[in-house]
Protein backbone atom coordinates (compact mmCIF):
# COMPACT_ATOMS: atom_id res chain seq x y z
CA UNK A 1 0.00 0.00 0.00
CA UNK A 2 1.08 3.23 -0.95
CA UNK A 3 1.46 6.21 1.83
CA UNK A 4 -0.89 8.94 1.06
CA UNK A 5 0.51 12.31 -1.24
CA UNK A 6 1.52 15.10 1.67
CA UNK A 7 -0.31 17.85 1.58
CA UNK A 8 1.03 21.29 1.39
CA UNK A 9 1.55 23.17 4.38
CA UNK A 10 -0.19 26.99 4.71
CA UNK A 11 1.11 29.72 7.06
CA UNK A 12 -2.12 31.77 7.85
CA UNK A 13 -1.61 32.93 11.15
CA UNK A 14 1.10 34.90 12.76
CA UNK A 15 1.63 35.79 16.79
CA UNK A 16 4.86 36.88 18.75
CA UNK A 17 6.03 38.37 21.99
CA UNK A 18 9.23 39.49 22.49
CA UNK A 19 11.58 41.71 24.02
CA UNK A 20 10.15 44.38 21.60
CA UNK A 21 6.84 43.90 22.93
CA UNK A 22 3.46 42.11 21.84
CA UNK A 23 2.90 41.53 18.92
CA UNK A 24 4.43 40.58 15.58
CA UNK A 25 4.41 44.10 14.50
CA UNK A 26 6.30 44.98 17.89
CA UNK A 27 8.35 42.06 16.48
CA UNK A 28 9.44 43.33 13.43
CA UNK A 29 10.05 46.82 14.61
CA UNK A 30 12.60 45.42 17.10
CA UNK A 31 14.48 43.53 14.13
CA UNK A 32 14.35 46.42 11.68
CA UNK A 33 15.43 49.18 14.08
CA UNK A 34 17.74 51.66 13.03
CA UNK A 35 20.20 51.22 15.90
CA UNK A 36 22.17 48.56 18.07
CA UNK A 37 22.04 47.91 21.58
CA UNK A 38 22.45 45.38 24.43
CA UNK A 39 19.58 42.90 24.62
CA UNK A 40 16.13 43.33 26.31
CA UNK A 41 15.75 39.95 28.83
CA UNK A 42 11.84 40.22 29.15
CA UNK A 43 8.99 41.66 27.16
CA UNK A 44 7.91 45.34 28.06
CA UNK A 45 4.67 45.77 29.62
CA UNK A 46 3.62 42.79 29.84
CA UNK A 47 0.30 41.82 31.53
CA UNK A 48 -1.00 38.15 31.47
CA UNK A 49 -4.62 39.66 33.04
CA UNK A 50 -5.27 40.58 29.41
CA UNK A 51 -6.00 36.99 28.11
CA UNK A 52 -6.47 35.34 31.49
CA UNK A 53 -8.58 35.51 34.58
CA UNK A 54 -6.67 35.97 38.18
CA UNK A 55 -7.54 32.44 38.99
CA UNK A 56 -5.85 31.30 35.93
CA UNK A 57 -2.82 33.67 36.65
CA UNK A 58 -1.87 32.59 39.87
CA UNK A 59 -1.10 28.56 38.24
CA UNK A 60 0.21 29.76 35.42
CA UNK A 61 3.67 30.98 35.01
CA UNK A 62 5.41 33.65 32.55
CA UNK A 63 6.19 31.17 29.99
CA UNK A 64 2.48 30.02 29.57
CA UNK A 65 1.20 33.63 29.32
CA UNK A 66 3.39 33.82 26.70
CA UNK A 67 2.19 30.87 24.94
CA UNK A 68 -1.47 32.08 25.47
CA UNK A 69 -0.79 35.79 23.78
CA UNK A 70 1.03 34.40 20.98
CA UNK A 71 -1.34 31.55 20.33
CA UNK A 72 -4.26 34.16 20.74
CA UNK A 73 -2.85 36.49 18.02
CA UNK A 74 -1.96 33.97 15.76
CA UNK A 75 -5.57 32.50 15.65
CA UNK A 76 -7.18 35.64 15.52
CA UNK A 77 -5.10 36.84 12.62
CA UNK A 78 -5.79 33.66 10.77
CA UNK A 79 -10.03 33.79 11.14
CA UNK A 80 -10.23 30.47 12.97
CA UNK A 81 -12.89 31.03 14.96
CA UNK A 82 -15.80 29.53 14.22
CA UNK A 83 -14.02 28.55 11.11
CA UNK A 84 -12.46 25.19 11.98
CA UNK A 85 -13.12 22.13 14.39
CA UNK A 86 -11.65 22.11 17.36
CA UNK A 87 -10.94 18.34 17.26
CA UNK A 88 -9.36 19.10 13.85
CA UNK A 89 -6.67 21.79 15.33
CA UNK A 90 -3.35 21.41 17.73
CA UNK A 91 -0.67 22.94 19.21
CA UNK A 92 2.58 22.07 19.06
CA UNK A 93 5.07 24.42 20.98
CA UNK A 94 8.42 23.74 21.66
CA UNK A 95 10.77 24.69 25.04
CA UNK A 96 13.81 24.48 26.73
CA UNK A 97 13.65 25.05 30.02
CA UNK A 98 10.45 24.72 31.17
CA UNK A 99 9.28 26.75 34.57
CA UNK A 100 12.84 26.73 36.00
CA UNK A 101 12.35 29.85 37.51
CA UNK A 102 9.40 28.60 39.27
CA UNK A 103 11.28 25.73 40.34
CA UNK A 104 14.24 27.42 41.18
CA UNK A 105 12.23 29.60 43.73
CA UNK A 106 10.27 26.40 44.91
CA UNK A 107 13.68 24.73 45.73
CA UNK A 108 14.52 28.15 47.70
CA UNK A 109 11.52 27.64 49.49
CA UNK A 110 11.74 24.55 50.20
CA UNK A 111 15.47 24.53 51.61
CA UNK A 112 14.51 27.99 54.10
CA UNK A 113 10.67 27.04 55.18
CA UNK A 114 9.81 23.81 54.80
CA UNK A 115 8.02 21.82 52.58
CA UNK A 116 5.10 23.28 53.89
CA UNK A 117 6.15 26.64 51.73
CA UNK A 118 5.73 25.56 48.47
CA UNK A 119 3.28 26.76 46.34
CA UNK A 120 0.86 23.55 44.97
CA UNK A 121 1.02 25.26 41.25
CA UNK A 122 5.03 25.11 41.45
CA UNK A 123 3.70 21.16 40.61
CA UNK A 124 2.20 22.02 37.73
CA UNK A 125 3.86 24.22 36.49
CA UNK A 126 6.83 21.79 36.34
CA UNK A 127 5.04 19.91 33.09
CA UNK A 128 6.57 21.44 30.45
CA UNK A 129 3.21 20.03 28.94
CA UNK A 130 1.55 22.93 30.58
CA UNK A 131 3.09 25.47 27.98
CA UNK A 132 0.54 23.73 25.53
CA UNK A 133 -2.31 22.77 27.59
CA UNK A 134 -3.10 26.03 28.67
CA UNK A 135 -3.77 27.98 25.24
CA UNK A 136 -5.08 24.81 23.83
CA UNK A 137 -7.67 24.63 27.30
CA UNK A 138 -8.35 28.88 26.48
CA UNK A 139 -9.05 28.64 23.17
CA UNK A 140 -11.11 25.53 23.57
CA UNK A 141 -8.24 23.35 21.16
CA UNK A 142 -9.53 19.41 21.24
CA UNK A 143 -6.61 17.81 18.82
CA UNK A 144 -2.68 17.22 19.35
CA UNK A 145 -1.56 19.38 21.55
CA UNK A 146 2.52 18.52 22.54
CA UNK A 147 5.65 20.20 23.99
CA UNK A 148 8.47 19.76 21.97
CA UNK A 149 12.19 19.79 23.36
CA UNK A 150 15.20 19.55 21.96
CA UNK A 151 17.29 22.21 23.27
CA UNK A 152 18.17 26.05 21.53
CA UNK A 153 16.73 23.67 18.45
CA UNK A 154 12.93 23.13 20.10
CA UNK A 155 11.55 26.56 18.33
CA UNK A 156 12.32 25.54 14.66
CA UNK A 157 11.37 21.26 15.73
CA UNK A 158 7.39 23.09 16.68
CA UNK A 159 7.16 24.23 13.56
CA UNK A 160 8.58 21.12 11.91
CA UNK A 161 6.52 18.50 14.14
CA UNK A 162 3.29 21.42 13.58
CA UNK A 163 3.75 20.98 10.09
CA UNK A 164 4.01 16.92 9.88
CA UNK A 165 0.89 16.77 11.41
CA UNK A 166 -1.09 18.92 8.66
CA UNK A 167 1.10 17.03 5.90
CA UNK A 168 0.23 13.79 6.85
CA UNK A 169 -3.14 14.56 8.00
CA UNK A 170 -3.52 14.02 11.72
CA UNK A 171 -5.08 17.82 11.96
CA UNK A 172 -6.29 20.63 9.78
CA UNK A 173 -5.07 23.51 11.70
CA UNK A 174 -1.62 23.11 14.30
CA UNK A 175 -0.86 26.66 15.83
CA UNK A 176 2.95 25.53 15.95
CA UNK A 177 5.85 27.72 17.45
CA UNK A 178 8.16 27.87 20.58
CA UNK A 179 8.37 29.67 24.03
CA UNK A 180 10.50 30.57 26.77
CA UNK A 181 9.58 32.22 29.79
CA UNK A 182 12.28 33.35 32.45
CA UNK A 183 15.34 30.97 33.49
CA UNK A 184 16.33 30.99 36.60
CA UNK A 185 19.01 32.61 38.14
CA UNK A 186 21.13 28.90 38.40
CA UNK A 187 20.58 27.71 34.72
CA UNK A 188 21.75 31.41 33.45
CA UNK A 189 25.24 31.42 36.25
CA UNK A 190 25.70 27.52 34.26
CA UNK A 191 25.78 29.15 31.02
CA UNK A 192 28.03 31.87 32.33
CA UNK A 193 30.75 29.19 33.92
CA UNK A 194 30.47 27.78 30.71
CA UNK A 195 31.46 30.89 28.99
CA UNK A 196 28.28 30.31 26.42
CA UNK A 197 26.55 33.78 27.56
CA UNK A 198 28.00 37.11 26.68
CA UNK A 199 29.33 39.14 29.32
CA UNK A 200 28.77 42.21 27.87
CA UNK A 201 25.54 42.09 27.42
CA UNK A 202 25.38 42.36 23.29
CA UNK A 203 24.47 39.70 21.34
CA UNK A 204 27.01 40.11 18.13
CA UNK A 205 26.25 37.31 15.97
CA UNK A 206 29.45 37.12 13.11
CA UNK A 207 31.24 39.88 14.70
CA UNK A 208 34.26 39.23 15.64
CA UNK A 209 33.39 41.50 18.66
CA UNK A 210 31.11 38.46 19.58
CA UNK A 211 31.21 37.40 23.60
CA UNK A 212 28.40 34.86 23.78
CA UNK A 213 24.34 34.90 23.64
CA UNK A 214 21.95 36.57 25.80
CA UNK A 215 18.91 34.39 26.56
CA UNK A 216 15.51 36.32 26.22
CA UNK A 217 11.82 35.66 26.99
CA UNK A 218 8.99 35.24 24.08
CA UNK A 219 7.18 33.16 21.70
CA UNK A 220 6.62 33.12 18.07
CA UNK A 221 3.46 30.54 16.54
CA UNK A 222 2.18 30.53 13.05
CA UNK A 223 -1.29 29.01 11.87
CA UNK A 224 -0.13 26.16 9.65
CA UNK A 225 -3.07 24.85 7.99
CA UNK A 226 -3.90 22.18 5.22
CA UNK A 227 -2.97 24.06 2.08
CA UNK A 228 -6.36 23.12 0.44
CA UNK A 229 -8.78 23.94 3.21
CA UNK A 230 -7.29 27.16 3.64
CA UNK A 231 -8.39 28.27 0.43
CA UNK A 232 -11.38 26.95 0.68
CA UNK A 233 -12.45 28.93 3.73
CA UNK A 234 -10.93 31.83 1.99
CA UNK A 235 -7.83 32.35 3.92
CA UNK A 236 -4.99 34.76 3.07
CA UNK A 237 -1.94 32.62 2.76
CA UNK A 238 1.12 34.49 4.28
CA UNK A 239 3.91 31.55 2.90
CA UNK A 240 4.21 27.55 3.27
CA UNK A 241 6.31 25.29 5.26
CA UNK A 242 7.73 23.35 2.14
CA UNK A 243 10.41 21.30 3.84
CA UNK A 244 11.78 20.63 7.26
CA UNK A 245 14.66 17.75 8.46
CA UNK A 246 15.80 17.08 12.76
CA UNK A 247 19.50 15.54 13.18
CA UNK A 248 21.94 15.10 15.64
CA UNK A 249 25.70 15.78 15.96
CA UNK A 250 26.14 12.26 17.99
CA UNK A 251 29.65 14.20 19.00
CA UNK A 252 29.49 16.50 21.97
CA UNK A 253 27.06 18.32 24.28
CA UNK A 254 28.93 22.09 23.51
CA UNK A 255 30.87 21.56 21.12
CA UNK A 256 29.36 21.62 17.40
CA UNK A 257 31.20 19.56 14.38
CA UNK A 258 28.48 21.27 11.77
CA UNK A 259 28.43 17.84 9.84
CA UNK A 260 24.91 17.24 11.75
CA UNK A 261 23.98 21.01 10.80
CA UNK A 262 25.08 20.67 6.75
CA UNK A 263 23.21 17.24 6.82
CA UNK A 264 20.08 18.94 8.42
CA UNK A 265 19.94 21.58 5.99
CA UNK A 266 20.25 18.98 2.93
CA UNK A 267 17.77 17.09 4.18
CA UNK A 268 15.40 19.93 4.77
CA UNK A 269 15.82 21.03 0.97
CA UNK A 270 15.56 17.78 -0.24
CA UNK A 271 12.27 17.51 1.72
CA UNK A 272 10.97 21.09 0.33
CA UNK A 273 11.67 19.15 -3.10
CA UNK A 274 14.20 21.88 -4.15
CA UNK A 275 17.44 22.05 -4.90
CA UNK A 276 20.24 23.52 -2.88
CA UNK A 277 20.78 26.68 -5.46
CA UNK A 278 17.00 27.39 -5.29
CA UNK A 279 17.61 28.41 -1.50
CA UNK A 280 17.81 32.24 -1.84
CA UNK A 281 18.42 33.34 1.68
CA UNK A 282 19.33 31.64 5.19
CA UNK A 283 17.85 32.92 8.75
CA UNK A 284 20.99 31.66 10.79
CA UNK A 285 20.90 30.05 14.48
CA UNK A 286 23.94 32.66 14.71
CA UNK A 287 24.33 32.60 18.41
CA UNK A 288 27.38 34.97 18.83
CA UNK A 289 29.51 32.55 19.94
CA UNK A 290 33.24 31.46 19.32
CA UNK A 291 31.88 28.36 18.76
CA UNK A 292 28.72 28.58 16.74
CA UNK A 293 28.83 31.00 14.29
CA UNK A 294 32.06 30.13 12.28
CA UNK A 295 30.98 26.42 12.08
CA UNK A 296 27.58 27.25 11.05
CA UNK A 297 28.57 29.53 8.36
CA UNK A 298 30.79 26.48 6.73
CA UNK A 299 27.73 24.22 7.07
CA UNK A 300 25.84 26.79 5.16
CA UNK A 301 28.18 26.89 2.26
CA UNK A 302 28.56 23.19 2.17
CA UNK A 303 25.44 22.26 2.34
CA UNK A 304 23.93 24.87 -0.12
CA UNK A 305 27.22 23.23 -2.74
CA UNK A 306 28.64 26.75 -2.52
CA UNK A 307 26.18 28.87 -3.58
CA UNK A 308 25.79 32.12 -1.62
CA UNK A 309 22.41 32.95 -0.22
CA UNK A 310 21.80 36.27 2.06
CA UNK A 311 22.33 35.02 5.55
CA UNK A 312 20.62 37.24 8.75
CA UNK A 313 20.42 36.43 12.35
CA UNK A 314 18.25 38.56 14.25
CA UNK A 315 19.46 37.80 17.47
CA UNK A 316 21.40 40.86 18.20
CA UNK A 317 17.91 42.43 18.55
CA UNK A 318 15.73 39.40 19.73
CA UNK A 319 18.71 38.06 21.72
CA UNK A 320 18.80 34.07 22.12
CA UNK A 321 14.94 33.17 23.14
CA UNK A 322 16.23 29.62 23.59
CA UNK A 323 13.31 27.30 22.96
CA UNK A 324 11.10 30.24 21.54
CA UNK A 325 14.15 31.36 19.18
CA UNK A 326 13.74 29.07 15.69
CA UNK A 327 9.93 29.88 16.48
CA UNK A 328 10.45 33.94 16.76
CA UNK A 329 12.72 33.65 13.88
CA UNK A 330 10.71 31.74 11.43
CA UNK A 331 7.75 34.58 12.27
CA UNK A 332 10.38 36.98 10.95
CA UNK A 333 10.71 35.19 7.75
CA UNK A 334 7.19 35.11 6.75
CA UNK A 335 7.00 38.88 7.78
CA UNK A 336 9.75 39.61 5.50
CA UNK A 337 7.98 37.95 2.33
CA UNK A 338 5.24 40.46 2.77
CA UNK A 339 7.86 43.38 3.85
CA UNK A 340 10.03 42.20 0.95
CA UNK A 341 12.71 43.41 3.07
CA UNK A 342 15.87 41.14 5.27
CA UNK A 343 16.07 42.58 8.56
CA UNK A 344 20.34 43.22 9.20
CA UNK A 345 22.60 40.94 11.41
CA UNK A 346 23.16 44.32 13.15
CA UNK A 347 23.45 48.50 12.29
CA UNK A 348 27.22 48.85 13.35
CA UNK A 349 28.91 45.05 12.45
CA UNK A 350 32.72 43.99 12.30
CA UNK A 351 32.05 40.83 10.74
CA UNK A 352 35.09 37.70 11.60
CA UNK A 353 36.90 37.42 8.34
CA UNK A 354 37.18 34.14 9.03
CA UNK A 355 33.07 34.02 8.09
CA UNK A 356 32.49 34.31 4.74
CA UNK A 357 29.04 34.54 3.68
CA UNK A 358 26.70 37.59 1.89
CA UNK A 359 25.41 39.20 5.62
CA UNK A 360 22.54 41.12 5.62
CA UNK A 361 24.49 44.06 7.49
CA UNK A 362 24.08 47.54 8.03
CA UNK A 363 20.20 48.30 7.76
CA UNK A 364 16.88 45.80 6.40
CA UNK A 365 18.21 44.70 2.79
CA UNK A 366 15.18 44.79 -0.13
CA UNK A 367 14.95 41.58 -1.51
CA UNK A 368 12.41 39.58 -3.94
CA UNK A 369 10.96 36.53 -1.31
CA UNK A 370 12.34 32.81 -2.17
CA UNK A 371 12.62 29.51 -0.19
CA UNK A 372 14.25 30.69 2.84
CA UNK A 373 15.80 28.27 5.49
CA UNK A 374 15.24 28.89 9.29
CA UNK A 375 18.22 27.36 11.32
CA UNK A 376 17.97 26.02 14.83
CA UNK A 377 20.81 24.42 16.51
CA UNK A 378 21.07 23.35 20.21
CA UNK A 379 23.02 21.34 23.37
CA UNK A 380 23.43 17.84 22.64
CA UNK A 381 23.99 18.36 18.97
CA UNK A 382 20.23 19.15 18.35
CA UNK A 383 19.41 20.69 14.42
CA UNK A 384 16.62 21.59 12.64
CA UNK A 385 15.74 23.44 9.72
CA UNK A 386 12.31 24.24 8.42
CA UNK A 387 12.00 25.49 4.87
CA UNK A 388 9.81 28.57 3.77
CA UNK A 389 8.71 29.64 0.82
CA UNK A 390 6.47 33.13 -0.13
CA UNK A 391 3.03 32.91 -1.21
CA UNK A 392 2.80 32.80 -4.95
CA UNK A 393 2.38 36.46 -6.51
Amino acid sequence: MSAPARRRVAVTGLGAVSPGGVGAEALWALVTRDHDAPVRRDVPDFDGGRWLERRDLRRTGRAAQYAVAACVEAWEAAGLAGAVDPARVGIVLGNAFGASDTLHEAARLHLEEGPEAVPPASGLLACSSSLAAVPARHLGVRGPVLVASGACASGVYGVADGARLVAHGEADVVLAGGVEGPISASVTAAYANLRASSRSGWERPFDRRRDGFVYAEGAGVLVLEAWDEAEARGARVLGEVAGWANTNDAHDMVRPTGTGAEDCMRLAVASAGLSPAEVVHVNAHGTGTALNDPVEAEAITAALEGARPSVTSVKGATGHGAGAAGAVEAVVVVQSFAHRLLPPVGVDVDVDPAIDLDLVVGAPRPWVPGPTLDNAFGIGGQNGTVVLVPPAP
